[in-house]
């Protein structure tokens, strides 16, 4: 597989989180800290070089398994090198891994997962297509913006150049509405 996930217990957040009156040495502290604080678990996942850490306390303790073939997709692409097209294509751009790994999280909950590809010069398209109409595309371009599409029942929505990410973003929470 093109990912390593590791699971752990966040120890740390809890020693960082114990009341600051606690004793002596720091054995006891995380002992009691481990018994008064709720214990957080986390995932570990590792594409292109970029550890992305999951919190998945909430989520049953696991990374849902939408976001992880989203994941596996993303990771499969992130091994193609240079001229993957056979027409010189660059490999995807490390910068794009972490945008396309926040947008996979976020977006899985309104249409589940996105349709993924790269582009010729390194980037990725990411598109929803959710069950109510709503379609939303964004274009994650190599120098931190990136171009998207937004499309529902009112029309079209696209800027006439690059955008930052958080603007694009803003679409995620449309398709949910």
């Amino acid at each position: 597989m093109g990912y390593a996930l590791r699971a752990y217990e966040d120890w740390e957040y809890a020693e960082d989180q114990r009341d600051s009156g606690m004793l002596i040495d720091d054995q006891y502290r995380l002992a009691a800290a481990r018994e008064t604080l709720p214990v957080r678990r986390f995932e570990t996942v590792t594409i292109a070089g970029n550890d992305i850490r999951f919190d998945v306390s909430r989520s049953g303790g696991e990374v849902p398994e939408v976001v992880r073939q989203s994941l596996t997709r993303l990771a499969e692409l992130a091994e193609r090198k240079n001229g993957w097209d056979s027409y010189g294509s660059a490999r995807l751009d490390r910068g794009v891994v972490r945008s396309a790994v926040a947008l996979i999280v976020e977006g899985f909950r309104p249409c589940l997962y996105p349709e993924i590809s790269l582009t010729s010069t390194g980037g990725l398209n990411l598109s929803w297509e959710c069950d109510t109409g709503k379609e939303l595309e964004i274009e994650l371009l190599t120098d931190g913006t990136c171009d998207y599409v937004y499309e529902d029942e009112d029309g079209e929505i696209a800027p006439d150049e690059p955008v930052s990410l958080d603007e694009a973003r803003q679409f995620l929470s449309r398709l949910r509405g």
